[in-house]
């Protein structure tokens, strides 16, 4: 499922991106461009703009704004969605690329010293060089997406 969310759902975009979908976030896009691009890339647009959803080539998921736990719960209800933490945190949250396990030797230099003394499992994302472990960010991150209410 592949997602394409348009302004102003920029924290949405990381939720759906820590549960391991590929979304794509583009603010200050035309409503023409995003839905061509949505068009081309086979992705439903996720929005708070009720136009977009008179576009019948595309799927839409309309959300409102507020938080963006409820926004994420609007889009499993309206796609049917069943989530599964084995995808948690498969993609780099800040460029939506796919992150890549590496050896903690690799991780060494790259990470705080007290971290790689701590934490055994690191992942890497090429595109940005980010670097993601199952630290408290990531235990916090996954309470508030699977945790209801």
């Amino acid at each position: 499922m592949k997602f394409l969310v348009d302004s102003p759902l920029g924290k949405l975009a990381k939720f759906l991106r820590a549960c391991g979908f590929d979304t794509e976030y583009f603010g200050g896009m035309s409503a023409f461009a995003l839905v061509k691009r949505a068009q081309q890339e086979k992705r439903t647009v996720i929005t708070t703009n009720p136009k977009l959803s008179e576009n019948p080539p595309i799927k839409v998921v309309m959300v409102k704004e507020g938080k963006p736990k409820s926004q994420l719960q609007t889009v499993i209800e309206a796609l049917n969605i069943n989530l599964a933490t084995e995808n948690f945190f498969s993609r780099c949250l800040l460029c939506n690329t796919e992150v890549e396990k590496i050896d903690g030797e690799k991780a060494k230099d790259l990470v705080p010293l007290k971290v790689f003394e701590t934490f055994s499992e690191f992942w890497h994302c090429p595109k940005c060089d980010k670097i993601y472990w199952h630290g408290s960010h990531w235990e916090n991150m996954k309470k508030r997406i699977f945790l209801k209410g």
